[in-house]
């Protein structure tokens, strides 16, 4: 050794529990979660309560949709720290998809103690505030999350998104432009124009303009392709939306929402067979969803299968709540035709009686191809 030089540090070796958490850092930096979920599982079996590794564990889950987990393991990490401002976060958004809105605005309370000036904890609890029946203190709180970050898109989105549920749609639209004059490359900003467009203002040119924008940037969201499908759909463009629904389900085939699309377009091309068995596959992949009931109903009565009509139709009501007042006036409306076809005289009077009540002549009368058959 020369003189005056010192010896080397020995390089300390990582031990397998920080080998597999920095696997699982770089795997969920990526957004493999699966493999993420696996490597923190190997850091927690090695070291039950590291922190970090819980936390991330409980992000991961979230991004995956397992939201009662990704609860349990956030829990069990903020008892070891409750000091982390982002993990009660998550756990306010996994409440928030459970559609438990007081548990959610807990939780967002806490973030916001800890980390006050971060405008989508704020956001959040608008969210929360917004789903618990108060939209008047949801919008100040939207307010607030925009004042703390107004470069933020994404808040004006989220702002956007409860003017809409509110029936404001312009100030919604305004809200979008915004969003997207802050951040132009993010898809989901075009989405929910042409959303607001097509599905809330009948403006389905304009709609698709806005949909090519975001397929654009992100070709590869289903939701996208099936909304503007319904857009093509609605201008009476069934060969163009038959081609853009087919787009979605190949992006996703396990999603029952896509093929009820397909459905639609196939009956309104006459092709009833065909309608008849995307609409019961529908069915087997979202047993929960009122809307693939009534497109069964609906094509179950074009092609005079009145009896599996009017079972369908009950299907459909016993899904139907009080916030989806056009779903149960719809199915009514079928049941209403089945049973007219059927001759079930008393029934039918009983059943337009409540038509009447629940949605009024004018949906009836948007359903021209049924009102005129059941004098509503």
């Amino acid at each position: 050794m020369g003189k005056g030089r010192k010896p080397k540090e020995p390089v300390k070796q990582k031990t397998p529990c920080e080998k597999a958490f920095e696997k699982a850092v770089l795997a969920f930096e990526q957004e493999k979660f699966h493999k993420a979920l696996e490597q923190f599982n190997i850091v927690l079996g090695l070291e039950p309560n590291h922190v970090e590794a819980l936390t991330t564990k409980g992000l991961v889950l979230v991004e995956l949709e397992r939201h009662e987990e990704a609860i349990e393991v956030l829990d069990k990490s903020l008892k070891l720290d409750p000091q982390q401002a982002e993990a009660h976060y998550k756990k306010g958004v996994c409440f928030g998809e459970l559609e438990m809105p007081r548990e959610a605005l807990d939780s967002f309370e806490q973030a916001i103690k800890l980390d006050p000036s971060d405008g989508t904890h704020l956001a959040g609890k608008a969210r929360a505030l917004f789903d618990l029946g108060e939209p008047k203190e949801a919008l100040l709180w939207y307010d607030r999350a925009i004042d703390s970050e107004p470069d933020n898109g994404t808040l004006f989105n989220s702002k956007a998104s409860a003017l809409m549920e509110l029936g404001e749609y312009q100030a919604a639209l305004e809200l979008l432009d915004i969003a997207i004059g802050l951040d132009p490359e993010d898809p989901d900003n075009y989405l929910d124009k042409a959303d607001i467009l097509s599905t809330n203002l009948s403006q389905h040119e304009q709609a698709l303009n806005e949909y090519e924008k975001s397929i654009a940037l992100y070709p590869l969201n289903p939701l996208t392709w099936n909304n503007k499908a319904c857009s093509l759909c609605k201008l009476e463009k069934y060969e163009d939306a038959l081609s853009a629904v087919e787009r979605a389900i190949l992006l996703d085939n396990k999603d029952g929402g896509q093929y009820n699309t397909r459905a639609d377009i196939l009956l309104l091309m006459g092709k009833v067979e065909d309608a008849l068995a995307d609409s019961s596959k529908s069915i087997d992949l979202g047993p929960d969803e009122v809307d693939h009931y009534i497109t069964h109903a609906e094509i179950l009565n074009e092609n005079k299968n009145f009896d599996e009509a009017l079972l369908c139709c009950e299907e459909a009501l016993l899904r139907c709540t009080i916030d989806e007042p056009n779903a149960q006036g719809r199915t009514l409306i079928e049941k209403a035709f089945a049973l007219k076809m059927m001759d079930k005289t008393e029934l039918l009077q009983e059943c337009v009686d409540k038509a009447k009540k629940s949605t009024g002549c004018e949906l009836a009368f948007h359903y021209s191809h049924l009102a005129p058959s059941i004098q509503l």
